[in-house]
């Protein structure tokens, strides 16, 4: 194992599975590394060969089969994907991509603002909507917090113009 060997769930290797595909899948804006790119398909489906995915339920391993070809398509589409517990979270100019993303089996959520994906065996038991931020808390993230200038706090210096 060369690209999950650290993964601990089948969680694990799709978060991993979905990192690698967005630095390696050829796309219009990259060129990707295709070698790369065949060699995580093949351990990505190596996983599913094991003993111990066999003893998975069946809607777990129909899933886990399934995620590389939603992935392959959000990432050729350029939007912004999170993986959050098994919930595939998906944003950006997703407005154009509308019917795409329902044929892939994404829902929109009003509330966020994003689409998702989640396996049909793992609806939501919280009747009360949350925030993004709660459910990166309570199941994880794989979002890479990236530093912005304009995510600093502004303050002004006295001269008419805004300090950094």
């Amino acid at each position: 194992m060369k690209y999950f060997s650290h993964c601990k769930s089948l969680d694990e290797v799709k978060s991993e599975y979905k990192k690698l595909t967005q630095q390696w899948l050829p796309t219009e804006t990259n060129p990707g590394n295709k070698t790369e790119m065949a060699l995580l398909d093949d351990e990505y489906f190596e996983i599913s060969q094991r003993p111990k995915f066999k003893q998975q339920s069946h809607e777990v391993q129909e899933e886990f089969i399934s995620f590389p070809k939603i992935v392959k398509e959000l990432v050729r589409l350029g939007l912004n994907l999170e993986v959050c517990g098994s919930w595939l979270w998906c944003g950006g100019d997703t407005i154009k991509h509308k019917e795409v993303l329902k044929e892939l089996g994404l829902r929109y959520s009003p509330g966020k603002q994003l689409w998702y994906y989640r396996p049909k065996w793992h609806r939501s038991t919280n009747s009360t909507p949350v925030d993004m931020d709660f459910i990166r808390k309570k199941w994880g993230t794989d979002k890479q917090e990236q530093d912005s200038l304009f995510d600093q706090p502004v303050e002004a210096n006295g001269q008419g113009r805004i300090k950094v």
